[in-house]
């Protein structure tokens, strides 16, 4: 399991590269994705309107995230859905503050395993 972005992703895909075979849009709005999506993860509505709106830091956003999604789902079962081999995609470039990076902590602090942020070689 790894995370990106839809930009590497849209890149990625048409190389081929087979990293990139199991993606998962865990954003809540993507116009021009259409692949599989995974609803749980996304973040709320009132949660995304504060963030936009620079309304709450990055630690209020962190903390909100993990009450209202990831306190209400199993990390076994979330990686069960998604696969080992998944991609998880949302906006954010590389190195900026997004969910997809407190996802990612999440799953490695609840079952050990290592959810890195894809680097191109």
């Amino acid at each position: 399991m790894i995370t990106s972005n839809f930009s590497r992703y849209n890149i990625e895909r048409k190389t081929g590269n087979p990293l990139f075979s199991n993606p998962w849009k865990i954003a809540r709005k993507c116009r021009y994705y259409k692949g599989p999506k995974y609803e749980p993860l996304y973040p709320s509505e009132p949660l995304l309107k504060a963030w936009n709106a620079s309304l709450i830091s990055e630690a209020d956003y962190t903390k909100r995230y993990i009450e209202e999604t990831l306190s209400r789902l199993d990390p076994r079962q979330v990686y069960h859905d998604l696969g080992e081999n998944a991609v998880l995609l949302c906006h954010e470039s590389p190195g900026k503050f997004c969910h997809r990076r407190l996802v990612a902590a999440w799953l490695e602090d609840n079952l050990g395993i290592e959810v890195p942020e894809f680097k191109k070689r």
